[in-house]
């Protein structure tokens, strides 16, 4: 069950970042997807960055196909990840699509980097993922994003309190301890959880710079102990003044 929000501007990015976290580990980024003129993606980790030592120490190790982490991968790195996503060639694609928030219709105009985007490929397995963290891109634009944070939120054991379809508020916290960029997600007047940190930064100064940025609940899955909630963001152009 989702909501009925669908994304009429498709984002094709350049740029995706490389994620990894474990159970009960925030999300690391470690790396990066870069598409090339030539339509081909090379992976590079970021071993020198605070995220990817910290992820190291967390548990995290290089993909197994792509195990050097100072060496730059372009070949494959679409089939492995593509690998990790529903096939446009299966019969259940189109409602695939929909999950994402993406009209069937479109299936035919966005690229497979940018349905990865969309689609993060994220196995419960490994922990990898990949993010598009909409950095430089002006509105308007509209995306599904996973809630973060759910365990400090107030409605941790309230899920049935949460429906798709339900208007959400998003407040930037500058005076957060851990991150400047924090946005949070409130649902009633109640504290629900955290956009993920890889596109808090967007979402703040989208915020800042006067945009309106609109959001719903879109779905929620995941198990009674482990639930998972997504958001449906809508961030508007900003009218000319006249």
């Amino acid at each position: 069950m989702f909501a009925d929000n669908r994304i009429s501007h498709i984002v094709e990015p350049k740029c995706l970042c490389l994620a990894w976290n474990g159970p009960g580990v925030s999300r690391y980024v470690v790396g990066e997807l870069v598409l090339g003129e030539d339509n081909n993606v090379t992976l590079n980790y970021c071993p020198k960055t605070k995220d990817f030592k910290n992820a190291k120490k967390k548990g995290f190790v290089p993909i197994p196909a792509f195990q050097d982490a100072n060496q730059r991968y372009s070949t494959n790195v679409m089939d492995f990840f593509m690998s990790r996503i529903t096939s446009r060639e299966r019969s259940d694609f189109d409602l695939y699509l929909q999950t994402l928030g993406i009209p069937p219709e479109r299936k035919g105009k966005i690229s497979d980097f940018a349905l990865l985007g969309y689609g993060e490929g994220r196995l419960p397995s490994d922990g990898y993922h990949v993010v598009n963290p909409y950095t430089e891109i002006e509105p308007p634009v509209e995306f599904v994003t996973e809630v973060a944070d759910l365990t400090v939120g107030a409605f941790t054991k309230r899920m049935d309190d949460v429906m798709p379809g339900q208007e959400i508020s998003l407040l930037c916290e500058p005076g957060n301890q851990h991150d400047k960029n924090a946005v949070r997600i409130d649902l009633n007047g109640e504290k629900l959880g955290y956009i993920n940190r890889i596109q808090a930064l967007s979402v703040t100064q989208w915020i800042n710079n006067g945009h309106e940025v609109k959001g719903v609940i879109f779905r929620k899955n995941g198990l009674p102990s482990a639930p998972r909630v997504f958001a449906f963001l809508e961030v508007a152009e900003i009218e000319p003044r006249l």
